[in-house]
């Protein structure tokens, strides 16, 4: 018959067996460990810098792409994403970006001139459009970085579709989150950063901006919501907040 003393002199046994076990496990558990979250921040973070003039990029985490496009479609959905571009660089834009539910955030490098996306126009049965970004519930933040909407249409016996001439433009029934950091605006054509056209329902955040020429934070503002929160804004030369909507009802603007 087991007594008290033989059972407790077992149980520390087992339990030096297991502590044994779970010691010489433990260097394989915690790199277990370390690759999971080496695997999470692999799917939830990604950067590149985009440079279309390096005849031999490396488009991978961390490396250089041709295009923000590249760049976008070589990350998780869902991650955040920092395009870094070249200071003083003009980036011609001649492909649409479907950001897809990522937090892209495009910024310069180094302390030069602000780098410029300048979206390319085209044309689409009988309007011109030029080239943007879709978000579907994402967001895009750009981080002084410059923005030109004055490129010419591309045939100019047609007129622009401005909700497909944005930098960003609706998707039907979606939200979309837009932020400028220090960045410059131009255009011409009623153009603008944001169409909410079809239900989008935008949020915008504009810290030391400026709207130049015949543009727009909003178009198409009456047939979405749009709240906007400025803090140093200037507007020159007949660039306005929202081309239709009103305030107070669908446009929030302080």
């Amino acid at each position: 018959m087991t007594t008290n003393t033989e059972q407790i002199t077992q149980l520390i046994q087992s339990f030096n067996d297991l502590n044994t076990f779970f010691q010489g496990e433990r260097g394989r558990l915690e790199q277990a460990r370390s690759d999971l979250l080496s695997a999470v921040e692999s799917a939830m973070y990604f950067s590149g810098t985009v440079d279309p003039d390096n005849a031999d990029p490396d488009p991978q985490d961390g490396g250089t792409f041709a295009s923000i496009k590249d760049l976008v479609n070589a990350s998780p959905d869902g991650a955040y994403v920092r395009a870094t571009l070249i200071s003083g660089r003009v980036y011609e834009m001649t492909e649409n970006v479907a950001v897809n539910g990522r937090v892209l955030r495009i910024e310069k490098s180094g302390a030069a001139a602000n780098p410029v996306i300048k979206p390319q126009p085209y044309e689409n049965g009988a309007s011109n459009y030029s080239r943007y970004f879709t978000l579907q519930g994402g967001e895009i933040v750009f981080d002084e970085v410059d923005i030109d909407l004055s490129a010419p249409a591309a045939n100019p016996a047609n007129p622009f579709n401005v909700a497909r001439a944005c930098m960003v433009t609706y998707v039907e029934g979606a939200s979309a989150r837009v932020g400028l950091n220090g960045c410059t605006v131009t255009g011409a054509d009623g153009r603008g950063l944001i169409s909410v056209r079809a239900g989008t329902a935008a949020f915008v955040s504009i810290y030391n901006g400026t709207f130049d020429g015949s543009t727009y934070i909003v178009t198409d503002a009456a047939y979405g919501t749009a709240v906007i929160a400025k803090h140093s804004l200037t507007l020159a030369n007949g660039a306005a907040i929202a081309d239709g909507g009103t305030v107070g009802q669908n446009l929030l603007y302080n």
